[in-house]
């Protein structure tokens, strides 16, 4: 009996150490360790990491889908290649491909740092060979999925309908009643009517909107609009930048010329913005 309360006393003792070194340890700790992540976080690190890596993988698919072209001329009969002679535009094709991933590169650089090198954070959503996708090691997913790259080329479509000179008259058609009932129905009012964009793209109206004179919010959930967007209208700083959208294009298409043809983007600067603007 006595031998037990005797290890019970000595259990009281170290227990009474023990908290006593957490309490001294605590006073000295200035920041408590950060939460771990949560599954939400991780996923949306993941998702983030995945538009980065359809991006980069642009121009190596852009030149498997070139070199595929090239192979399918070089299998034809000396006089068809005669015929055709598309040697100097293919290579046009490969230089306006070359183009636009130079153009991607510059718009994916200043979101590297988000993602991090956190081993959680290496991680993509991959194709699981079944039709659906998986969360895989980035160096170990096999390739993106068409479907990614195919929203890529959309992007870069999406940049000319919006802020290049080509898409001036589809922006006319599809913005310009939207502005003209948004004027009637909501008066300005001194700069404090405020509108939400949802579905804002690239941002375009949305900045048509603020020239205006309302407070402008777009709201955009596609992360391949977003960082374009970020792109044209906060990373240019005043500069255009060419790309050739419809390279890979080679239907419904009258001639490699059509397909090459470059487009400057944008064509009027979003810092054109008056200062009293709100976007």
């Amino acid at each position: 009996m006595q031998h037990s309360e005797s290890c019970v006393q000595s259990f009281r003792n170290d227990l009474r150490v023990a908290i006593s070194l957490l309490f001294l340890a605590s006073m000295h700790t200035e920041t408590p360790p950060p939460p771990p992540p949560d599954d939400d976080d991780i996923r949306e690190v993941q998702h983030f990491a995945t538009i980065l890596r359809a991006y980069d993988n642009y121009l190596p698919w852009a030149r498997r889908r070139l070199r595929r072209l090239a192979d399918d001329y070089a299998r034809l009969g000396a006089p068809h290649r005669a015929a055709l002679r598309l040697d100097e535009k293919l290579e046009a094709m490969h230089r306006a491909a070359e183009a636009n991933g130079a153009a991607i590169a510059r718009l994916v650089a200043p979101h590297r740092a988000h993602v991090g090198s956190d081993v959680l954070h290496m991680f993509v959503l991959a194709d699981d060979g079944r039709g659906g996708v998986r969360a895989t090691a980035a160096a170990g997913a096999a390739y993106v999925p068409e479907s990614d790259m195919e929203k890529v080329q959309s992007t870069l479509k999406q940049c000319v309908r919006e802020w290049g000179e080509e898409g001036e008259e589809e922006r006319r058609e599809a913005h310009t009643p939207l502005l003209t009932a948004l004027r009637e129905t909501v008066p300005v009012g001194g700069g404090e009517a405020r509108v939400l964009l949802p579905g804002a793209g690239l941002g375009r109206l949305a900045w048509e909107v603020a020239r205006l004179g309302y407070k402008a919010q777009g709201c955009e959930f596609s992360y391949f609009m977003l960082l374009a967007s970020n792109f044209i209208m906060n990373g240019l700083g005043g500069e255009r930048v060419v790309i050739h959208p419809w390279v890979l294009q080679t239907c419904n298409t009258r001639s490699i010329e059509d397909a090459v043809r470059p487009a400057e983007v944008p064509a009027v600067s979003p810092a054109e913005l008056e200062a009293t603007c709100n976007l």
